[in-house]
Protein backbone atom coordinates (compact mmCIF):
# COMPACT_ATOMS: atom_id res chain seq x y z
CA UNK A 1 0.00 0.00 0.00
CA UNK A 2 1.41 3.37 -1.01
CA UNK A 3 1.15 6.19 1.51
CA UNK A 4 -0.22 9.46 0.23
CA UNK A 5 2.02 12.36 1.10
CA UNK A 6 0.54 15.72 1.92
CA UNK A 7 1.62 18.71 -0.06
CA UNK A 8 4.12 20.80 1.96
CA UNK A 9 2.40 23.23 4.32
CA UNK A 10 4.14 26.33 2.95
CA UNK A 11 3.20 25.39 -0.61
CA UNK A 12 -0.49 25.08 0.33
CA UNK A 13 -0.45 28.40 2.19
CA UNK A 14 1.15 30.27 -0.70
CA UNK A 15 -1.20 28.81 -3.33
CA UNK A 16 -4.31 29.40 -1.24
CA UNK A 17 -3.26 32.93 -0.23
CA UNK A 18 -2.61 33.90 -3.86
CA UNK A 19 -5.89 32.42 -5.06
CA UNK A 20 -7.92 33.96 -2.22
CA UNK A 21 -6.27 37.38 -2.65
CA UNK A 22 -7.05 37.36 -6.36
CA UNK A 23 -10.70 36.44 -5.80
CA UNK A 24 -11.18 38.92 -2.96
CA UNK A 25 -8.94 41.85 -3.83
CA UNK A 26 -9.98 45.09 -2.16
CA UNK A 27 -7.08 47.03 -3.66
CA UNK A 28 -4.98 46.14 -6.69
CA UNK A 29 -1.70 47.99 -7.22
CA UNK A 30 0.39 47.78 -10.37
CA UNK A 31 4.14 48.25 -10.17
CA UNK A 32 5.20 49.34 -13.63
CA UNK A 33 8.96 49.10 -13.09
CA UNK A 34 8.71 45.45 -12.05
CA UNK A 35 5.55 44.61 -14.01
CA UNK A 36 4.01 43.10 -10.91
CA UNK A 37 0.54 43.33 -9.43
CA UNK A 38 -0.15 43.35 -5.71
CA UNK A 39 -3.63 42.29 -4.64
CA UNK A 40 -4.62 43.18 -1.08
CA UNK A 41 -7.54 41.46 0.60
CA UNK A 42 -8.93 41.48 4.15
CA UNK A 43 -6.27 39.82 6.31
CA UNK A 44 -8.82 38.51 8.79
CA UNK A 45 -10.78 36.79 6.01
CA UNK A 46 -7.57 35.43 4.46
CA UNK A 47 -6.47 34.00 7.81
CA UNK A 48 -9.88 32.36 8.33
CA UNK A 49 -9.79 30.86 4.83
CA UNK A 50 -6.29 29.46 5.35
CA UNK A 51 -7.27 27.99 8.71
CA UNK A 52 -10.34 26.30 7.26
CA UNK A 53 -8.33 24.97 4.30
CA UNK A 54 -5.55 23.51 6.45
CA UNK A 55 -8.01 21.87 8.85
CA UNK A 56 -9.92 20.37 5.89
CA UNK A 57 -6.63 18.93 4.60
CA UNK A 58 -6.02 17.43 8.05
CA UNK A 59 -2.78 19.19 8.89
CA UNK A 60 -1.51 18.86 12.45
CA UNK A 61 -3.43 21.24 14.71
CA UNK A 62 -0.36 22.22 16.73
CA UNK A 63 1.53 23.25 13.57
CA UNK A 64 -1.47 25.24 12.37
CA UNK A 65 -1.87 27.00 15.72
CA UNK A 66 1.83 27.90 15.93
CA UNK A 67 1.72 29.28 12.39
CA UNK A 68 -1.34 31.42 13.10
CA UNK A 69 0.21 32.88 16.25
CA UNK A 70 2.79 34.47 13.92
CA UNK A 71 0.13 36.22 11.86
CA UNK A 72 -0.80 39.57 13.35
CA UNK A 73 -4.58 39.71 12.93
CA UNK A 74 -7.76 38.13 14.20
CA UNK A 75 -9.28 35.12 12.46
CA UNK A 76 -12.35 36.15 10.47
CA UNK A 77 -15.16 38.35 11.73
CA UNK A 78 -17.29 36.96 14.58
CA UNK A 79 -16.93 33.36 13.34
CA UNK A 80 -17.36 34.12 9.63
CA UNK A 81 -15.41 35.31 6.61
CA UNK A 82 -16.24 36.44 3.08
CA UNK A 83 -15.03 34.64 -0.03
CA UNK A 84 -16.21 36.56 -3.08
CA UNK A 85 -19.92 37.01 -2.39
CA UNK A 86 -20.28 34.06 0.03
CA UNK A 87 -20.40 34.36 3.80
CA UNK A 88 -18.65 31.26 5.19
CA UNK A 89 -18.75 29.98 8.77
CA UNK A 90 -15.31 29.15 10.17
Amino acid sequence: MQLLQKEPLLSIILKEAESFSTRNAIVTLQYLEKRKTLKQCCQQCLKAHLLKTLIARKYDKERIESLFRLMNSEIGHNGYYMDQDKLIKI
